[in-house]
């Protein structure tokens, strides 16, 4: 972590998160860096993304809004984790203003790193791990745009019953996968919604504002 900057919310992310690790499974963590209000004035200015590890990444505030704010699932799902490593009180200001940041537009976040994960799987060796991991992480993303559309919400640990059914998929010749695939994605596009067409930046912007001017006197 750069000099100076400080984590306000950390846990750990990916297949562990999900309800998809298998015994080989990485511990993967992903958090929020808050990065000294001078930073922003030198030479350079401050660091978006401060990679620690290849399993461990820290988005500097502005950059996590910036993300969170267009609906990229990466950013959503660490503000709604079962458990947290690290969370200040500017990391838990985040967590309860969540639904802030949720629009329709997770209808095509989710659906195009859904989409991208499956065409990544089309391109390997069938049944081997990493097509196995591409198609479950496909689903998965179906799965949690259309809970996050249908009740502005989002349970970032899969039923068990969901682990077992995308396991399954993962154990299927892309010829038996595409109509399934289809099917899901189809249901994603075209669920109706109540969620707002742009997060609510007003809010944003003050909870921004809120924790720079405030954080550094702590």
């Amino acid at each position: 972590m750069k000099k100076g900057y400080k984590t306000i919310l950390s846990g750990i992310v990916g297949s562990r998160a999900y309800n998809l690790d298998t015994e080989d499974s990485d511990i993967d963590m992903k958090g929020i860096c808050v990065a000294p209000t001078m930073d922003f004035f030198k030479h350079g200015g401050s660091k978006d993304v401060t990679t620690v590890s290849a399993d461990e990444t820290y988005y500097e505030l502005q950059k996590f809004i910036q993300m969170v704010s267009k609906g990229n699932p990466t950013a959503l799902e660490l503000l709604y984790l079962q458990k947290y490593t690290t969370m200040l009180w500017a990391g838990s200001m985040l967590v309860n203003m969540r639904k802030f940041f949720l629009t329709s537009n997770v209808r095509y976040t989710y659906g195009g790193y859904s989409r991208g994960q499956f065409q990544e799987a089309k391109e390997l060796e069938e049944l081997s791990p990493k097509y196995q991991k591409k198609v479950r992480h496909a689903f998965r993303l179906l799965i949690h745009g259309t809970q996050i559309l249908k009740t502005g919400d989002l349970t970032v640990r899969l039923s068990d019953e969901d682990r077992v059914r995308l396991f399954s998929l993962g154990t299927m010749p892309m010829s038996e996968l595409v109509e399934k695939y289809k099917r899901e994605e189809e249901v994603l596009m075209s669920v109706e919604t109540a969620l707002p067409i742009e997060p609510d930046y007003g809010m944003i912007d003050d909870t921004v504002i809120y924790i720079r001017k405030n954080f550094e006197r702590v």
